[in-house]
């Protein structure tokens, strides 16, 4: 016969990690915070990454939503559709979620065994010229792990600059586009206020006013690809 086992409450610990724990302390919980750092906001998304039943990923985005470390957001353009992002209680845990994965790394990969993460910055092509093959992004992909697209370095012309390294930043808004909708996870670009005073790669570099407008339009071809990617998975599986 199975022991009945009942969950103890920590609600009304004299003791923060405890009280931390009632609200943290579930391994589906801490995995939805990872993957809304990683940039996760929908429903589907957290459900395909997690390979998480429906009901329980439910209840774990409603348990962070009325303990207040994230917040349902209505995105929806043609009629209501909710996704979930952390707000500044969620955002603290940053230091923990790296803390988490550095420990993991250090103790449970072990040294040699890291977990990966494969970054496309560009094949060289003849002299001074770095190109992306497309292509090769999905392609990564199916390795089966995160693939991070480094936009700005795969913009450098190595060896064309007189002593610095040349490049062509006037690129960074179309090759980071195409790399998104190529169904990249994560992309990576240099940017700074000036870039023609920045000390390392000013030709790649994007303008800092320029961040925010191409982030809002990377991620309305991300949400297009997803969309796109789940219309034909479901006619594959009708």
């Amino acid at each position: 016969m199975q022991p009945n086992y009942v969950r103890h409450r920590f609600g009304r610990d004299n003791c923060s990690i405890a009280r931390a724990l009632e609200i943290l302390g579930d391994w589906w919980t801490l995995l939805v915070v990872r993957e809304a750092f990683l940039g996760v906001r929908r429903f589907a998304d957290f459900a395909a990454n997690l390979s998480i039943a429906r009901n329980i990923l439910a209840a774990r985005l409603d348990h962070l939503v009325e303990h207040g470390v994230m917040a349902r957001v209505d995105a929806g353009v043609h009629g209501t559709r909710y996704e979930y992002e952390l707000i500044p209680m969620g955002k603290d845990l940053i230091t923990m979620v790296t803390a988490l994965r550095q420990w993991g790394d250090r103790w449970v990969f072990g040294k040699g065994n890291e977990s990966v993460l494969v970054t496309e910055r560009g094949v060289s092509f003849g002299y001074h010229d770095l190109v992306v093959d497309m292509r090769a992004l999905p392609m990564l992909r199916e390795l089966g792990y995160p693939v991070i697209f480094d936009v700005t370095h795969s913009l450098q012309l190595p060896g064309a600059g007189n002593g610095v390294t040349a490049g062509l930043a006037q690129y960074i808004e179309p090759l980071a586009s195409a790399g998104v909708a190529a169904g990249v996870d994560m992309v990576f670009m240099e940017v700074h206020a000036e870039p023609s005073q920045a000390k390392s790669d000013a030709a790649n570099a994007l303008r800092l006013d320029r961040l925010e407008p191409l982030i809002l339009k990377l991620k309305r071809i991300d949400e297009a690809a997803r969309e796109t990617a789940e219309t034909a998975s479901g006619a594959a599986r009708a």
